[in-house]
Formats: structure tokens, sequence, C-alpha cells
């Protein structure tokens, strides 16, 4: 088969590293789809310009957009939008594609899969990754943010002959606005449980990092908006000192864009103010991501709310990959994947006390940490490995094909 898939930002920010959970989710099944013998073609936003033109990897081409404007602007978005439907259908026209394949956590780029369809007569599925959205409109930022909403998402996905979801969560948001449960499927993220679980990447990134082999080490992998609640972890980590005074917090921050650069002031002063410039250690875009998970003791990633993102964190699934034990909250749907007590540890959102005495209780209890990693690394490989979610897509492909 021929397969255009359709996202945003689905370019490498260094080399061949992705960031974010759309990004990363799609190269992982292009790569999964590719070894079984289709093409992949990908058509993506491309604001910074990370590539020049049309680039060909080992699992597919990308079709770069270059707009003007921010990530998730007005401007960026309507230049995307104009632009994605004619690209496809002159594809579409020289190459003759069997399925288009969106992905999103925002309804709103929903209609260039169906005008796609309309024009050239090509199936077209939807992965919608969030929930539909319900905050309100004067919290919402940018043009997908600020019309990816009940009132409209219903009519967005008209033209759409499936739509997959990562969560019962995110299911029925579907199905509260009308949609009609036999056009929904489950198809969870991928997360390449055999190369996150490596035990050759052994303690060198505590080394690196000069952090002792038995000080205590929290990660988090995220960005800096106040919805990932990193806040809360920060303050948290005031009372986990107290009991391990030389406890580490490590933070893969991980965001390309600038968009949230106060939000980054803010917890910088916050870290200062606290008396915790020694006790954080803090990166960027991370290249070798499982090294910095498998020298960590627990990841905690404290969400407010999942809107606009992964309503399964990818950043959790890849931890429990790591064999780790997370400390989350109970929020959206990530209670369908963090089984409290069996592979790590769920808290109310925004209680930081609460959230520092679930760390400390792992922390305390090494036994019980690897138990509960043993449990997660066990539910990642079952439910989220390449080959597992790529039979599931396979056959939803030749579903919609022969119907």
């Amino acid at each position: 088969m021929r397969i255009c898939i359709v996202g945003l930002e689905i370019v490498p920010i260094k080399k061949d590293t992705f960031v974010g959970s759309v990004p990363n989710n799609v190269v992982r099944l292009a790569k999964e789809l590719s070894n079984r013998g289709h093409e992949i073609i990908v058509v993506t936003s491309d604001v910074g310009n990370s590539l020049p033109g049309v680039t060909s990897f080992s699992w597919g081409r990308v079709y770069p957009i270059h707009t003007r404007g921010s990530y998730a602007s007005i401007a960026s978005g309507v230049q995307f939008l104009i632009k994605a439907v004619p690209l496809i259908s002159k594809i579409h026209s020289r190459e003759k594609l069997d399925m288009i394949h969106g992905h999103s956590a925002y309804p709103l780029l929903a209609p260039i899969d169906g005008l796609s369809s309309i024009l050239g007569g090509i199936p077209a599925i939807f992965s919608l990754y969030s929930p539909i959205r319900t905050t309100s409109l004067r919290d919402r930022k940018g043009i997908y943010q600020g019309l990816s909403s009940t009132a409209f998402s219903r009519l967005l996905f008209a033209n759409i002959k499936r739509l997959t979801v990562f969560s019962q969560n995110t299911r029925e948001s579907l199905l509260k606005i009308g949609i009609r449960q036999d056009r929904i499927e489950n198809l969870p993220p991928v997360v390449d449980s055999a190369y996150f679980a490596r035990r050759d990447y052994g303690n060198n990134g505590r080394a690196k990092m000069g952090i002792p082999e038995d000080a205590p080490v929290v990660l988090y992998i995220g960005n800096w908006a106040a919805w990932k609640g990193v806040d809360y972890l920060i303050e948290s980590m005031v009372r986990v000192r107290e009991t391990f005074p030389d406890a580490r917090l490590v933070t893969a921050w991980g965001e390309p864009y600038n968009w949230y650069n106060d939000r980054k002031r803010f917890l910088d002063r916050k870290i200062e103010e606290l008396g915790l410039g020694s006790a954080i250690i803090q990166f960027g875009i991370v290249e070798d991501l499982p090294s910095l998970m498998h020298s960590s003791d627990v990841v905690a990633e404290p969400f407010l709310n999942t809107d606009g993102v992964a309503d399964l964190p990818l950043a959790i699934l890849e931890s429990m990959a790591c064999g780790k034990p997370v400390v989350s909250t109970r929020v959206a749907g990530i209670p369908e994947i963090v089984d409290d007590g069996v592979n790590g540890l769920l808290v109310c959102p925004g209680k930081s006390r609460e959230l520092a005495d679930a760390l400390i209780r792992i922390l305390n209890n090494k036994g019980d940490a690897e138990k509960m990693g043993r449990s997660a690394s066990g539910f990642a490989a079952r439910n989220h490995s390449p080959a597992v979610v790529v039979d599931k897509l396979e056959a939803l492909y030749g579903n919609i094909l022969n119907t």
C-alpha cells in the first residue's frame, strides 16, 4: 500500500531525533509499516525549515510545507491547511495513494484528510491523540486549540471513514459529540519496547551528569507548559530532599519551540527561590533518552490534563518500557495505563505534598520499585510494541479498503 500520513511538525529536530507525541508515534508506525513492505509518504508543516525540501528517510519520504509564523499560530496554521490539500492531490495524481491517515491532537486537521478523500476518492482515517477540548475559549492558544472544540469537531470529522483513539477517555469524548461507535477504533501509541528495555545502557548517564551512584534520581520528561504540572514537581522536591538530602531531579525539557519561554523563566525563578539550584539538572532535547531513563530511579509525570497532547503520554509509556516505576496523576487516560500500586503510583493533580510522598515511597522501597518496573515493562511490551499496534492498523486499513 502507498500511505500518505498527514500531521504537524513531523520533522527531525536533531539528526534523526523527533520531539513530541505525534512525530514520534508517526515515525514508529512508519518504520514498522515500511518493514512490512508499505510505502510511506508524509505531508507535514515545517515552521522551523528543518528540511530543505522533500527528504527521504529509511522508512519513507517527507514533504515539508514551510510556513511563516510561529508554531500553532494562525498564520502558520492557515498556510498549512491551504497548502496541504493541493500537495496531496498532486502526489496522488502522480503516484496513486491507497490511504490517507491524519494524526493530530486537534480535530481541525481532519478536513485535510476529508477534502483529499473527496477530491481523489482516497479512503481517509484520522487518529485523534487527545479528547475533544473542553477548556474555555480564553484558555486556548493558536488556531488548532481555538477551533478544535465541541462546537466544530463533529463537522470537522464529517468525511472521515474511521477515527482511531489512544484511550477509552478519548473515545467517550467522541461519543459525547455524536460520533457513532462503529466509526471509532482503538489504536494504541507505539513504543519500541526492545529499544527502551535494553540493559546495556547501564548507569553511564549518572557519571556524565556528575551524580553519585547512590543518589536518588527523579526524572521528568516533557516541556514546561503549565498543564504538565511541573511546578508541583519542583515544589515536591523540597520535601523529597528532607528525606533524601542528595536526591536530584533531572529534567529533559525537550521543547523545540519558544512559545513557552515565559514559563521557563518562571520555573527558573521558582527553582532559585526554593534553593534547589544544585538539586535540579536541566537538559534540553535529549537524543539518548533511554540512557537517561535507565539512570533514574523513578519517573514523574504530574499532568494536570492532557488537552492537546497524547491522552496516553508517550513519556510515561517509554519509561514503563524501560522498566521504571512512574508517578503520575489521576487525569484523562493516564489511569488506563498506570495501575496504581502495580506498575506505578497515581496522585491527585496539583498536589505537591502528595506527589512528594509518592516519590519518597518509591525511593524508600527498592524492592517494590523493581517489582513495579517489571510489571510496567511487561505492560508496555504486550500492548504497545510496533508489531502489536501495526497488526491492528493493517487490519483496519484492510477493513476500510474492502468495504
